[in-house]
């Protein structure tokens, strides 16, 4: 199951000024940039540079989409997220990658609810 269209970031002006301008929060191999807003929607950034396999690229987009899925309506509220991988995860099992990602979303929802 995907995320609605509505809640994707397209426009490369905003993904950008997010990225220079929002609150970051960094984990193993991700990062986070925020920015609350009227709506919420999520952007997901990784680059060929660190992952060259397009299937090992879209594991970590389907994990990250899936956690932001399951928060977004009851924890996060309206903030604009954008997710970029900052470097090649020292592991790609499933695992891994799921504990990771919820590790980062755990403290993306600590920082929604200190606002």
């Amino acid at each position: 199951m995907s995320v609605k269209r509505e809640l994707t970031l397209s426009q490369s002006s905003l993904i950008n000024q997010i990225q220079k301008s929002g609150k970051k929060i960094r984990s193993d191999f991700l990062t986070i940039a925020l920015v609350s807003s009227h709506s919420p929607a999520i952007a997901c950034l990784i680059p060929k540079k660190f992952i060259l396999r397009a299937n090992k690229r879209n594991l970590i987009k389907r994990i990250i989409l899936n956690h932001y899925r399951q928060l977004y309506i009851t924890q996060l509220g309206s903030t604009h997220l954008v997710v970029r991988v900052s470097r090649r995860p020292s592991n790609f099992s499933r695992e891994y990658l799921n504990q990771t990602v919820a590790q980062i979303f755990d403290k993306l929802v600590d920082t929604a609810k200190r606002k």
